[in-house]
């Protein structure tokens, strides 16, 4: 039986130096790389953007690998999950569902609301979910929909009030 040789590698083939990093660790990544002269390419890099938990690759050149490994043993980026979670929770499962962050940490004690200094409390069995990245508080396994058209409501009732006030104002001094 004869020998399996393998095929071998393009210097030009883009080969994963890193997978699964969130976007702020792939772009110091690759600034890193970019001041040593490395090209390299972030798959997902647009996507990863947006902040929905898409997960980028850092890739390089084949014959650039050896000198990117190099560069990046200087770079010490922060462990995925600052927070602890209690081992019963599957973390894989756990993203935020406003921005997608996986720095998502149980919420203990009154829950803020829309408008700021009130507090609700937290009805029994009901457990909510605090989000590092964006400060969004939410209830564990809950889907948020219309957020945003609570806050458009909020604001346009403001304009409005500060508009309609502001009219009043300018007829008060004409009548003078």
């Amino acid at each position: 039986m004869p020998a399996q040789t393998e095929e071998p590698i393009a210097p030009d083939e883009l080969l994963p130096l890193r997978t699964g990093l969130d976007p702020m660790e792939a772009q110091v990544m690759k600034s890193v790389l970019a001041s040593e002269g490395i090209d390299c390419f972030l798959s997902n890099e647009n996507m990863g953007t947006l902040g929905y938990g898409v997960r980028i690759d850092l890739l390089v050149k084949a014959v650039d690998k050896v000198r990117a490994e190099l560069a990046l043993r200087k770079v010490a980026v922060l462990p995925r999950r600052v927070h602890a979670l209690p081992p019963s929770v599957d973390e894989d499962d756990i993203a935020c569902p406003q921005c997608g962050s996986t720095r998502v940490g149980i919420h203990t004690g009154p829950v803020p609301t829309l408008i700021p200094g009130l507090k609700t409390k937290q009805k029994p069995g009901e457990r909510w979910r605090h989000c590092i990245e964006c400060g969004t508080y939410y209830p564990e396994g809950a889907r948020r929909h219309f957020d945003s058209f609570f806050l458009a409501i909020m604001w346009g009732a403001t304009l409005a009030g500060a508009t309609l006030g502001l009219m009043w104002l300018i007829r008060w001094l004409r009548w003078l």
